[in-house]
């Protein structure tokens, strides 16, 4: 074994707090970094989804400091950043939206209390010492006018202040930090040739314990918080959202153009026109779906599923198969898809399933009609399932909402609603 020491000085970068609207008006507070080696402005995917920021379509590419280009901005939005606490000064700018912008900043956190010249300073970011995201980048496109031209310097080893109309933001470098030990170790083992078989046998034997990913265990912390047994014997539960009530943009204007569409495709196929309806009609009288009342209409926390069909000549029991596409993007460029966990899969393994067939003589297989729409989603959540139908052209479009869980995987996945099972 051995140790290694190595000394580092961190070097603080320029960071300041901005707060910037959503959608429907709240405030939310983002930690930005002042870059003015970057031509343009960034945010990162996760924080304009946050948002529901309407984006625009963008083919722009980043050269990193090698040169190399990378396609990596999936498109541009526009925001205005009114510092924290201050309504009087508010910029508008236009950003790229990217997958990720840096690491935390700075990379540990930094004792910042043998700094006299920046304690009466009224910093940007008062967290700046702490580890953190980088929400937004502003460029040298915004830079200029941002920067008030004041600085205050201290101790050549101590960060610089410098004046923005935020307030003032540190920029230089730290304190020399504590050393730092690595250390290595190196082990060898020897096994017996029974130890190795061993492990051989264990390694090819399926594993007993599920591990989760987070998002499967959000899933199931969900579900287990949610799911209630109703007096019909019937189970309830809630969709398993990633955000609380999320805003996912417009996408009634979406699901009206496919259903316009849909339209025009029945009209030429009576057969398939009038199975289509004879679905869209035991929906409703099994109670599966219901009409949005009036005064529910105008609301910005809900989601219009697009659906058409698909057609099977050759199967005797299914021809029809109506599709509800929960992928379909909105104008902020999300899906009620992308908004919701996965959850793990419950499925057995198809050969755990052949190996138990083979135990017994007999065998029976059975189906249940329409499983899935036997759990009901709860009635707060049912405004994200809605969808545009009427039975006959000359009928003005009715807003629906599903009132029963229609997809496997909660929701997840583009699914096959059958029209008889």
């Amino acid at each position: 074994m051995f140790t290694a020491t190595q000394r580092t000085q961190p070097i603080l970068l320029s960071t300041l707090l901005i707060s910037v609207a959503s959608v429907d008006h709240q405030k939310h507070t983002l930690r930005a970094l002042l870059d003015t080696g970057s031509q343009v402005s960034f945010i990162t995917k996760q924080c304009a989804d946050r948002l529901s920021l309407t984006r625009r379509r963008c083919t722009s590419k980043i050269s990193v400091f090698s040169g190399t280009p990378v396609n990596v901005v999936s498109g541009m939005t526009t925001i205005t950043m009114p510092p924290v606490n201050q309504s009087e000064l508010s910029i508008p700018l236009d950003v790229l939206i990217v997958p990720k912008i840096t690491d935390v900043t700075p990379q540990e956190t930094i004792q910042a209390t043998s700094w006299p010249h920046i304690n009466q300073l009224d910093l940007a970011d008062p967290t700046f010492q702490t580890s953190g995201q980088v929400d937004i980048l502003l460029g040298a496109d915004v830079a200029p006018a941002i920067f008030t031209g004041d600085r205050i310097a201290g101790h050549r080893h101590h960060p610089t202040a410098f004046g923005t109309v935020f307030g003032w933001v540190l920029m230089g470098p730290a304190a020399a930090m504590t050393p730092k030990s690595v250390t290595s170790m190196l082990v060898t083992s020897e096994s017996t040739l029974e130890q190795s078989l061993s492990k051989f046998w264990e390694l090819e034997e399926p594993p007993h314990i599920h591990h989760l990913s987070p998002d499967e265990i959000h899933a199931e912390r969900i579900f287990t918080c949610s799911v209630k047994r109703l007096a019909s014997g019937r189970f309830s539960i809630a969709l398993s959202m990633k955000h609380p009530r999320p805003i996912l943009g417009d996408s009634r204007s979406m699901a009206q153009t496919q259903f316009r569409y849909l339209e025009r495709r029945l009209s030429q196929n009576e057969e398939l026109s009038q199975q289509y309806k004879e679905f869209m009609r035991d929906y409703l009288v099994s109670q599966h779906k219901e009409v949005v009342p009036t005064n529910q209409k105008m609301t910005p926390y809900c989601y219009y599923i697009p659906h058409h069909c698909i057609m099977h000549p050759e199967s005797k029991t299914t021809k029809l198969r109506v599709v509800f596409d929960a992928s379909a993007v909105t104008t902020t460029g999300q899906s009620l898809n992308t908004n919701l966990y996965t959850g793990r899969k419950l499925q057995q393994d198809l050969p755990r399933i052949l190996i138990r067939a083979r135990v017994h003589k007999v065998l029976f297989t059975a189906d249940i009609k329409q499983m899935y729409r036997q759990i009901k989603i709860h009635s707060e959540d049912r405004d994200y399932l809605r969808i545009l139908w009427r039975f006959e052209p000359d009928e003005p479009i009715t807003e629906y909402r599903l009132c029963t869980v229609t997809y496997g995987r909660r929701l997840r996945i583009k699914h096959c609603e059958p029209y008889n099972t």
